[in-house]
C-alpha cells in the first residue's frame, strides 16, 4: 500500500517550508532568550558577590570598632582598679606612719622574729 500522492504537491512543500522556517525562528528566539537569561544570571551573581563582599567589609569594620571599644573599656577598668589599689596602699602607709616609730620598731621585731623562725625551721643545724 502506498500513500496516495498529494493533490497539490506545491502546497504541501510550501507548508513544510513554512514549518521549517517557524522551527528555525523558534530556535533563534530560544537561543536569544537563553543568552539573555544567562547574561541576567551573571549580572545577578556579580551583584550578589559584590553585596557579599561589602557585607564582609562592613562586618570587619564593626568588629574592629567593637574590639577597640572593648580594649578602651578594659583599659579604663584596669586604670580604675590600679587607682583603688594605690589609694588603699597610701591609706595603709598613712596609718602606719601615724602609728609612730615605736609601733614600727615593734612591728619590725615581730617580722624579724617570724622570718628568723622560718629560717631556723628550714636548716638542719641545731639551735644554740
Amino acid at each position: 500500500m502506498t500513500d496516495p500522492a498529494p493533490a497539490n504537491p506545491g502546497a504541501s512543500g510550501s507548508a513544510a517550508l513554512s514549518t521549517l522556517k517557524q522551527l528555525k525562528q523558534a530556535e533563534v528566539d530560544g537561543e536569544s532568550r537563553l543568552k539573555t537569561l544567562l547574561a541576567e544570571g551573571e549580572r545577578a551573581l556579580a551583584q550578589l558577590r559584590s553585596d557579599a563582599e561589602a557585607a564582609v567589609q562592613a562586618t570587619r569594620a564593626e568588629v574592629d570598632r567593637t574590639r577597640e571599644a572593648s580594649v578602651q573599656s578594659s583599659r579604663a577598668l584596669a586604670e580604675e582598679e590600679a587607682a583603688r589599689i594605690v589609694a588603699e596602699g597610701e591609706r595603709i602607709a598613712k596609718t602606719i606612719r601615724a602609728a609612730g616609730s615605736r609601733d614600727l620598731a615593734s612591728l619590725r621585731d615581730k617580722v624579724l622574729d617570724v622570718v628568723a623562725g622560718e629560717f631556723r625551721k628550714g636548716t638542719s643545724r641545731p639551735e644554740a
